[in-house]
């Protein structure tokens, strides 16, 4: 397929949250869908963001958001914020350095599909049963894997958990 480059200038983008104005604004049409590519600051404060919330996390599920309109995947933070626990959408390779800085030996390169990440910080069984009851209302959303306690999961232990009950 055919890529094709927009390149809007910093003077139409509105500055970043902390005052700093942006450069340019590379947006990638691949596949008919557009793909913002990120510079290398803003790759590296990712990084580090998600670091922190792999130290904090007592779960972290991996999903498969491919489809997944952005008024359900709104709903679905919402309902995992009453859980504790916070929805990230990250490429892959940011996703892979976060989990190497703090020394988690799993990789989400060979997940299939668009990533998303759930860090679940109190009770573990919430954000699974949330993500589980949301995969059965939306067809193309799927739970892929899992890591607890520093222990990765398949979709099919992230499942088993989501069925215990609750430390409540």
């Amino acid at each position: 397929g055919s890529i094709f480059v927009n390149v809007i200038p910093h003077s139409n983008l509105p500055p970043w949250e902390d005052g700093r104005k942006k450069r340019i604004l590379y947006l990638f049409w691949v596949r008919g869908r557009a793909s913002i590519m990120l510079t290398r600051q803003r790759k590296e404060e990712t990084v580090g963001e998600l670091a922190a919330k792999f130290k904090k996390q007592k779960i972290t599920i991996f999903t498969d958001m491919h489809g997944v309109r952005v008024n359900k995947l709104v709903r679905l933070r919402r309902e995992l914020k009453k859980e504790d626990a916070e929805y990230k959408m990250a490429r892959k390779t940011l996703v892979d350095r976060a989990l190497k800085e703090n020394n988690i030996s799993f990789s989400v390169r060979k997940l299939q599909g668009e990533l998303g990440v759930t860090f679940g910080y109190g009770d573990e069984t919430g954000p699974a049963k949330s993500l589980m009851k949301f995969s059965k209302e939306n067809a193309t959303f799927r739970i892929v894997a899992g890591l607890l306690g520093g222990s990765s999961l398949t979709d099919k232990e992230v499942l088993a958990v989501a069925k215990l009950p609750s430390r409540e």
